[in-house]
């Protein structure tokens, strides 16, 4: 097997960052599967996915901290853009936005077969106007919780 971390960095640089989804076909394996809360999909599914969710322009991703054992490659992320195209609902607001997470990747013959991904997205709908501040900064971990399941709804399906 090549390196694990470097067939993540790639696959991050060019369909992430360099914002081609269709790339992805290069390093996903045809049984990919991506683990999301509440939903796993399939590669095409899955670039259809990240195609229509891209809510940023100027975009950057940092990768704060990459394990890689064996076959597997964790990272820790943040994504740093303005949000200028509809999401989930959500017309463009112009907003600066961050999204942080925590993906894990499992790769294959080289290339990445599962990904398991948790993002902030109760964050970003704070910072997009769409959750109440006052209640979210006074929610109680029980609320907090609830809130972070019922967000779940925005995952990646239709």
């Amino acid at each position: 097997m090549s390196d694990a971390k470097q067939i993540v960095r790639a696959y991050l640089d060019e369909v992430w960052v360099n914002n081609d989804p269709e790339a992805a076909r290069r390093y996903l394996h045809p049984d990919f599967r991506a683990h999301a809360p509440g939903e796993v999909l399939g590669l095409d599914a899955y670039i259809k996915a990240i195609t229509r969710d891209r809510l940023q322009t100027d975009f950057s991703l940092t990768i704060h901290e990459m394990i890689g054992e064996g076959n597997v490659v964790a990272y820790r992320w943040t994504e740093d853009g303005r949000h200028t195209a509809p999401w989930r609902g959500i017309a463009p607001t112009g907003k600066p936005t961050r999204i942080t997470g925590i993906t894990m990747n499992v790769l294959q013959d080289d290339l990445i077969i599962a990904g398991y991904f948790r993002a902030n997205l109760v964050g970003l709908l704070e910072q997009l106007g769409e959750l109440p501040q006052k209640v979210s900064k006074r929610a109680s971990g029980a609320a907090n919780l609830r809130a972070s399941v019922a967000i779940t709804d925005f995952g990646w399906g239709d």
